[in-house]
């Protein structure tokens, strides 16, 4: 079942209050009410400079008929579904709850996400599937939190609600996020800090073998013989390297997984991480910081491979990270969206060119410093 016909069931359309409904180039799709609209806002996390100029804009755009039809944006009615509104008074403890959809990234793993409101409050949030894949990762998500949070890991949402209920699974959890927390997209010390104080409370002393990230690997030789030969080349030799550096190492901590500015948000000051569905309990240390500049030079800035290159010596010579954490990162990325696309992820992919790009330069040059 999509996401549209998903909506019809946890919704109701043609009641309710008035609600906008827009969607982006990518084929993302918000749902956002005209009441307390800059509470809503919040569930909008645009990248781009477009998107963040539509963002600050739209309480007060969205109300001219000839904007909207710019945006193509559509004026509705909605009401959450009764059981789902019972279900989020009984867990937030309050009535009268207002509510914002994001319709999801368009993927194998695209789901429902609803930020929980009342007035200029915001609450939580709440996903939604009826893919049992993904509900898998709701419960590992849950899992995690609560892990994290036995730990004393600050400023992490808490797990409220891990479960079936009526015809969907649904992930709900806290948040500290307000209508004045800031979004920045560049690094900062903050976030060195913070991925410290991860690792400080994380750290665990395993043999390779026992981890997470050795599974990883292991899972990407399971799928070497759907590759190209020049991939299969490539991947059989970055794991030969990094089988043979990490099985003298003893020291793994966690792996946010997909620690980026659109999951992050600083709250008076201190920075607040959410969505850990990708996380991962035993990886070498830091490799968050390469992900979240990654995405950044990707997404944000769209740089090719030769400019990340350029931007990564950078921070290699300067000994900010680790050539073999470099290789660590791009084999895991690499594999993850193999995996995620079952042992078809294109070569065509952008993704996947400058990942596969940038792990053979830094494969030749860490051969070049053994010699």
């Amino acid at each position: 079942m999509n996401i549209d016909e998903q909506l019809k069931q946890i919704l109701k359309f043609g009641e309710g209050s008035t609600f906008f409904s827009f969607r982006n180039t990518d084929g993302k799709r918000w749902l956002i009410p005209a009441h307390n609209m800059r509470t809503a806002m919040n569930l909008y996390q645009p990248s781009g400079i477009k998107g963040k100029l539509l963002k600050w804009g739209l309480p007060w755009l969205f109300w001219n008929p000839v904007v909207r039809k710019v945006l193509h944006a559509e004026r509705i009615q909605l009401a959450l579904s009764d059981e789902l509104r019972v279900l989020l008074e009984r867990i937030f403890g309050q009535q009268g709850l207002e509510f914002a959809i994001f319709g999801g990234t368009p993927s194998a793993r695209q789901k429902i996400t609803i930020q929980i409101s009342k007035e200029q409050l915001i609450l939580g949030y709440c996903k939604v599937t009826q893919n049992t894949e993904i509900y898998n990762l709701f419960q590992r998500e849950s899992h995690i939190l609560n892990k994290l949070n036995h730990l004393n890991v600050p400023n992490i949402p808490t797990s409220l609600f891990c479960g079936v209920y009526a015809n969907f699974f649904l992930f709900i959890q806290s948040t500290k996020k307000t209508c004045n927390s800031k979004v920045i997209h560049i690094w900062t010390k903050k976030h060195t800090v913070y991925l410290e104080l991860l690792y400080q409370k994380t750290k665990l002393e395993l043999k390779f073998e026992n981890t997470d990230f050795y599974l990883e690997l292991k899972y990407l030789e399971s799928v070497l013989e759907k590759q190209t030969k020049e991939a299969k080349d490539l991947f059989k030799y970055a794991i030969c390297v990094l089988k043979k550096h990490y099985s003298t190492i003893s020291d793994f901590s966690f792996f946010h997984g997909d620690f980026t500015p659109w999951n992050i948000f600083f709250e008076k000051g201190q920075i607040c991480v959410f969505d850990f569905e990708y996380a991962q309990n035993s990886f070498p240390p830091y490799l968050d910081r390469i992900h979240y500049i990654m995405q950044v030079w990707i997404i944000e800035h769209k740089l090719n491979a030769e400019q990340i290159f350029i931007h990564l010596e950078k921070l290699r010579l300067q000994n900010e990270i680790e050539i073999i954490q470099i290789i660590a990162y791009l084999t895991y990325i690499l594999s993850f969206y193999i995996k995620l696309y079952h042992g078809n992820f294109s070569s065509n992919d952008n993704g996947y060119i400058i990942w596969s790009s940038l792990l053979k330069k830094y494969i030749t040059i860490y051969d070049k410093t053994k010699a």
